[in-house]
């Protein structure tokens, strides 16, 4: 009798784990992750799985363009920004995965140690589409908080939007 007991209690917390592992990785913590080993890895295929370069780096484009004055003064200006957006999301791209590279430079020299992410935290999160913060830390203890938009696709998470890359930059300015 006890060992039905032992044995139906194993595979009740086996059931148990394998479902709270399985919840865990549809998650979009558990895709950035996997986004974030795929950076560190150089796997190019993976990282266009779990961050939607295009995308960030049109978004990036249009926040740049939205809130400079000398461009949304000038109608001229506009349309050449609108001309010249698909090079400049080329450029963008190239700039994004270029940080990429310097992330996998430095956490060499720092023996492999991934000291940026103090925390993740998911905003908001319906089903389809989930607000994230990632906090990094920076130096003299000012933090900085990237917020990300995500899109669920097939199992998995996506990074579609970048909503701060401007304090981003002056963060990677001031900290790296």
């Amino acid at each position: 009798m006890k060992k039905i007991i032992s044995c139906g209690i194993l595979i009740l917390l086996l059931v148990i784990g394998g479902a709270t592992y399985n919840y865990y990785t549809h998650t979009p913590i558990y895709s950035l992750k996997q986004a974030g080993k795929a950076i560190f890895a150089n796997d190019q295929m993976s990282i266009e799985k779990y961050i939607d370069l295009d995308s960030i780096a049109s978004y990036m484009i249009d926040e740049k363009l939205s809130t400079n004055p000398e461009i949304l003064d000038n109608p001229f200006a506009l349309g050449m920004a609108a001309l010249m957006k698909p090079q400049l999301v080329i450029l963008s791209k190239q700039g994004i995965l270029n940080s990429f590279q310097e992330v996998r430079d430095r956490s060499k020299k720092e023996n492999g140690k991934i000291r940026y992410v103090k925390d993740i935290k998911i905003l908001q999160n319906d089903g389809k589409n989930a607000t994230v913060e990632i906090i990094l830390y920076g130096k003299n203890n000012i933090d900085l908080n990237i917020k990300i938009g995500m899109h669920k696709m097939n199992g998995y998470w996506r990074v579609i939007q970048w909503f701060n890359a401007n304090e981003m930059e002056k963060f990677a300015e001031q900290n790296l």
